[in-house]
């Protein structure tokens, strides 16, 4: 009230305001307890809640909070090349063939890793919170040089179009990335080849149920009748961190730790490789669709 403010509905400002000023004599690590009694209180109140994580100003404010008063978070490791080839070879090992539910997740992982995407882009938090404004759909993602139906190796590149991201949370932009065919020495599309992931699982025998343009891009399939749902955050981490559970470490007879990584591995990795295949910082930086100086933090890992 003090600053003109009415306690409810809570503005964003006000709530920006109240962190920081709390802020000075708590840690960073407690403002997510106060921020849960306000919360309650808005609810008690008859208010409806927007979690911070949607509320682009209040979130940024409290991530600047946690960084300025020391409780930086440890980076996960990179996604590499040697890892991806190693999850595939370990899952073919395992089973002789690929699955349904790990063709959806290949797909997605190799064009998170390839276009360095938030885990946001390819997967949703949960399977009925699919919104195709936000959320990639099968449209978003243009063939070009042949159909998702022709034959492996026809395809020439992917259009991809992303209408909602971390710094585009209002929608007020499309960005436009291109993802290449990856070859192998004899020229035929590679077991890490992204446009041919997408090819598999955008055949039509691949897909149960009907599918448009609208329909989303990366659909688990299910069984029991169940109808396909779209990918979600926790598979799409949980696959990740089976995978590398499977992968020997530098001791025989010890594996990799999962701990190590996450969703937003596959992010690190593509611009780590990137870092090491050009010196051009605009493409990576537009690439990575960063709109601050933050990606040369993943020079670090280079």
């Amino acid at each position: 009230l003090a600053f003109g403010h009415v306690p409810f509905p809570v503005a964003d400002v006000a709530l920006a305001m109240y962190l920081t000023f709390m802020s000075l004599t708590c840690k960073p690590q407690s403002l997510r307890v106060y921020l849960s009694g306000i919360r309650d209180a808005s609810l008690d109140a008859g208010f409806a809640w927007l979690p911070i994580g949607g509320r682009h100003f209040v979130w940024r404010t409290y991530q600047g909070l946690k960084n300025k008063n020391g409780a930086l978070s440890k980076p996960k490791l990179p996604i590499t090349l040697e890892l991806l080839r190693a999850f595939v070879q370990n899952h073919l090992r395992m089973v002789q063939v690929v699955s349904g539910f790990f063709s959806v997740w290949w797909a997605a992982a190799l064009v998170a890793f390839f276009l360095m995407l938030r885990k946001d882009n390819v997967t949703v938090k949960k399977a009925e919170s699919f919104n195709g404004d936000h959320n990639v759909c099968r449209g978003d993602m243009q063939p070009i040089g042949g159909t998702w139906s022709d034959p492996r190796g026809t395809i020439q590149r992917v259009v991809v179009t992303l209408r909602h991201s971390k710094t585009n949370q209002d929608g007020s932009r499309v960005h436009t990335v291109v993802l290449h065919p990856v070859l192998s020495a004899q020229g035929t599309p590679d077991i890490l080849c992204p446009v041919e992931a997408l090819r598999v699982i955008f055949q039509p025998s691949f897909s149960s149920g009907r599918v448009d343009a609208m329909s989303p891009a990366f659909v688990v399939p299910r069984g029991g009748g169940k109808p396909a749902a779209p990918l979600t955050h926790a598979q799409f981490v949980r696959q990740l961190k089976a995978c590398i559970a499977m992968v020997p470490g530098e001791l025989p007879g010890t594996f990799m730790d999962p701990a190590e990584y996450s969703g937003h591995s596959f992010r690190r990795g593509g611009a780590t490789l990137a870092f090491s295949l050009t010196s051009d910082h605009c493409l990576i930086k537009y690439q990575g669709d960063w709109v601050s100086m933050a990606y040369l933090g993943y020079r670090q890992l280079e």
